[in-house]
């Protein structure tokens, strides 16, 4: 027996000198194709994976060599739909290098130049070598931004103006939501879930419930833009964590489906640890660049800018060009607030070292101390204490506090909904506004907060002052159909009641065209009627170093109910029942929208009818346009 059991001793120990003298080998054969590689396009993060696996998670962004000269001059111009198929064809050039034990392609985006997959040693040698390949990236990851809002910054004066959302979408980026809320009811219109791939991007976190209830809540809860629909695309775990890979798949397959939904906004609340100022924020990392090229493609890209109590810096993606980066402000004095920046996991932290920041006062409008910030950020918005949703009735989120379906928390994910939700019904008033000039309208109408810690004075929006900015807007198209390049150097008119021109300086490439806002205020003092000015445009063009533009603009009458005097002029008659009784002359034009005209005896119209929505009804009487 002892014989027996001594030869199987040694027959297993000779068994794990073999094993790990296996094990070692593998080992040194992955270090010494690892130092055959030099890296000229890819992130040490991707060497250093390779240590712990043969298969490693990348995105290989792509270059534009092999695309023609005629498809690369109008490339910037292309809408998603006609870029997506260039860069598609790019990628499976790049694939077909590729043999199946090299690389394995799981998905191609549209919304970027790029590919997402898994490679080995060889395939990275490869993309190393290829051409066509600009970076080969490694995966990041990105966590929740958590931590009297509304009329703070006045959205219930845009809804007393019937500006609530209506006829727009907004997507929302995060742990998904508890769509069987009342407050969600036909709300949500379509989604995905990006963690457990299916079509139930149920919220198992809580975040992203709150998040869309500030953004677009309609029942025992009102959110910013309470009539907007909802696309939730679930890209946070049940700890609030997310990858870059799946992230882009969301904000793609949103760009995808704007012209179905009309969508206005994306809302990522959610970010890096790690902070980036504008000289170490890549534009060309996979995801900045698909938040700018959704801001491209018409989408205003709400984005928290991180919690990490940075003054020099945002987290990535709020630092991308595209992005429309919001910082938090309380909304009212909730007393001396300390926060600790750690996720769950790491609470034990503050409790030993005490808190990551504090605020010993709080008062509306004030910025938290927990904000990143620079001088790149774009708004600030309401984001500690926020009211909103709680998605579960036996669960709260974490550094939350609870009282039945409320769940309040702070955070700059918090105010990037407010943003969100603002996008929304600036683009009900304007459907054709661009995120460029919502953001530039939002910043021109916002209340300036000073930041003594940069010394920066930051706009924190405001609603109706903005709802009413793109109401008295209209905007122009400057081309250039030469060959050099246009710069134009300065737009201005003479009349008082031109308030605003942006941009009044650019320069527009050969074969495009910049857009041009025009805001008018007549104010009180004026009288009804047609006015009339000029806008002169500066330019190098050698033919015509000055272009005049008309800009017209009619006043009107805002309509009335019951017994309507006669008046002079023009009226506009809007969601009225009007009712003109006998002897009554209009001097000019009746405009009825949405409006039931009721003619009584005898109206005359001295010009013309025009009907938006609206019904003329005669109760047995005459109705005669002069």
């Amino acid at each position: 027996m002892n014989i027996i059991r001594s030869n199987a001793g040694t027959l297993a120990y000779k068994g794990l000198i073999v094993t790990v003298s296996i094990l070692f080998l593998i080992e040194c054969i992955n270090a010494t194709n690892i130092e055959q590689i030099t890296l000229k396009k890819s992130d040490q993060q991707v060497i250093d994976n390779f240590n712990n696996s043969t298969w490693v998670d990348v995105i290989v962004m792509l270059n534009t060599k092999s695309i023609d000269d005629e498809k690369q001059s109008r490339l910037n111009s292309l809408d998603y739909t006609q870029k997506s198929k260039i860069y598609l064809e790019q990628e499976e050039k790049v694939i077909s290098t590729l043999s199946e034990e090299e690389f394995e392609p799981v998905y191609r985006y549209g919304i970027i130049n790029g590919i997402y997959g898994k490679t080995t040693i060889d395939g990275l040698k490869k993309l190393e070598d290829n051409t066509l390949v600009d970076h080969v990236y490694g995966i990041s990851t990105y966590y929740m931004m958590l931590e009297e809002s509304l009329p703070l910054v006045k959205a219930n004066y845009s809804w007393g103006m019937d500006y609530t959302g209506k006829g727009q979408t907004i997507c929302v980026l995060d742990s998904g939501v508890n769509y069987s809320l009342d407050i969600f009811y036909n709300k949500v219109v379509d989604g995905y879930d990006y963690v457990n791939l299916d079509y139930f991007p149920y919220d198992d976190r809580g975040h992203g419930t709150h998040v869309a209830s500030i953004a677009a809540a309609n029942g025992s809860i009102i959110g910013v833009a309470p009539s907007a629909t909802l696309i939730v695309y679930k890209v946070l775990d049940e700890d609030g964590i997310g990858q870059d890979q799946d992230i882009i798949w969301a904000i793609e397959n949103c760009v995808s489906k704007r012209g179905t939904y009309n969508i206005s906004s994306m809302i990522l609340s959610l970010g890096t640890k790690d902070t980036y100022n504008s000289s170490t924020c890549n534009q060309s990392h996979p995801l900045n660049a698909a938040v700018n090229n959704a801001y491209d493609n018409g989408i205003l890209m709400a984005i928290s800018s991180g919690n990490s109590v940075s003054s020099t810096g945002m987290s990535r993606p709020a630092c991308a060009s595209g992005a429309t980066s919001v910082g938090a402000v309380y909304d009212s004095d909730i007393g001396p607030k300390q926060y600790c920046i750690e996720p769950w996991y790491w609470q034990w932290w503050c409790w030993i070292f005490g808190p990551t920041c504090e605020d010993s006062t709080t008062e509306a409008d004030k910025i938290t101390c927990f904000t990143n910030r620079d001088s790149n950020l774009d708004l600030l918005a309401p984001g500690s204490e926020i009211n909103a949703s709680r998605w579960c009735q036996d669960s709260c989120l974490d550094s939350c506090s609870c009282n039945g379906d409320r769940m309040a928390c702070g955070g700059t994910s918090m105010a990037a909904p407010h943003v969100g939700g603002a996008a929304a019904v600036l683009r009900q008033i304007n459907n054709e506004i661009t995120p460029e000039f919502m953001e530039y309208v939002l910043k021109e109408t916002g209340k300036g907060i000073y930041d003594s810690v940069t010394q920066e004075t930051f706009p924190r929006i405001d609603l109706y002052n903005a709802s009413l900015m793109v109401l008295y807007s209209e905007f122009f198209e400057v081309s250039n159909v030469g060959d050099e390049n246009l710069s134009v150097s300065e737009i201005n008119s003479s009349a008082s009641w031109i308030t605003d021109v942006y941009p009044r300086s650019f320069t527009v490439l050969p074969g495009h065209n910049q857009t041009v806002m025009v805001t008018i205020d007549l104010g009180d003092e004026e009288e009804v009627g047609s006015y009339s000015t000029n806008l002169i445009i500066y330019s190098n063009d050698p033919d015509e170093s000055q272009k005049t533009v008309k800009v017209n603009y009619e006043r009107v009458h805002e309509g009335c109910t019951g017994d309507c005097p006669p008046a002079s002029g023009d009226w506009l008659v809007d969601e009225y029942t009007a009712i003109w009784f006998e002897g009554v002359d209009v001097s000019g034009k009746l405009i009825l929208e949405d409006t039931l005209f009721l003619g009584e005896q005898e109206t005359n119209i001295t010009s013309q009818i025009n009907f938006t929505g609206g019904e003329l009804r005669l109760d047995g009487s005459n109705f005669r346009i002069k």
